[in-house]
Order: C-alpha cells, then structure tokens, then sequence
C-alpha cells in the first residue's frame, strides 16, 4: 500500500541541524566568492527577512504567505517574483 502521507522536517526536530547547517554555510560562502552570486545571497536573506516579518503578522488575515513573501522581497531587491522564486526553489529545495 503506498504511503497517505510524508512528514518533512524542516525545524531541525527529527534531525541534527547543525552539520546541515554548517555544509549550507560552506555552500553559501563558496558561492559568494564569485561576484555573479553576490546578488543571490543579498536575494536570499531578503527573502529570509520578509518570513520573519511576515509571521508576526496574523497568519489568517495572509491567505498566501509564500506568495506575499515572495512579492515584498522581490520587489525590495527589484526583481521578479519569479527570478526570486526559481532562486529559492534551487537553494532551499533542490541543494
């Protein structure tokens, strides 16, 4: 019988977070010695920073808090949605 459902942890609960956490580090470091990737990482934390703005707002009144992350952040570093998005997908699902 296949599965009814998947459990993803992301918190760090059912996993050791620092090891991931340091190899992520070394990832990030790496790719912002090319000058090309400074841009990302500056794309990243924004999107990163717009998260934490965003959860301490009340989540019921924000139907789609990925979507709206995404646009306020996009539009602070003046780019698209989604350039943004594709840039979030490879490095916090694909890597």
């Amino acid at each position: 019988m296949p599965p009814h459902a998947w459990l993803v942890d992301l918190d760090g609960t059912l996993y050791r977070p620092k090891p991931l956490k340091r190899a992520m580090a070394l990832r990030v470091l790496f790719s912002v010695l090319a000058p090309t990737n400074v841009a990302s990482v500056k794309a990243l934390r924004t999107f990163r920073a717009w998260h934490e703005r965003l959860r301490e707002q009340d989540r019921e009144c924000v139907p789609h808090p990925f979507a709206l992350q995404l646009q306020c952040a996009a539009e602070e570093i003046g780019w698209s949605a989604d350039e943004l998005e594709h840039l979030v997908q490879d490095w916090m699902v694909y890597r």
